[in-house]
């Protein structure tokens, strides 16, 4: 890895940089892209680290606009990945690989049909 301090990055490697941002990957993974430490990518692309997050949010604001508007597919794509909210279609899905949902009632001294401890 190229940590020294004379180090100059490229135009391809800047373009690289802000790709990679809006690809979603962690610092480590595009410092290893670029072949330097994850210090020297800060050091030396903090624009292009900046400039990848700003145009990912442009996209998240863009995909909000659209569903508050009313288009009912930016609506759900928003709430699955934003809210946690889990289409019909794919309950049953999500809710196989679950863990069981165990409740235990507390009635007059008895949980679940057994003595309580008191």
């Amino acid at each position: 890895m190229s940590d020294s301090p004379f180090f100059e990055p490229t135009q391809d490697q800047r373009d690289l940089v802000i790709r990679a941002v809006k690809a979603g990957l962690d610092d480590g993974v595009i410092a290893d892209l670029i072949g330097v430490s994850t210090v020297t990518l800060r050091k030396a692309f903090p624009t292009e680290l900046l400039s990848g997050h700003e145009r990912v949010m442009e996209v998240v604001d863009s995909l909000f606009q659209r569903a508050v508007d009313g288009h009912v597919p930016a609506a759900k794509l928003f709430l699955e990945c934003r809210a946690g909210w889990i289409p019909k279609e794919k309950e049953q899905e999500v809710a196989s690989k679950a863990a069981p949902l165990v409740i235990k009632m507390y009635d007059g001294g008895k949980i679940s049909g057994e003595e309580a401890e008191g």
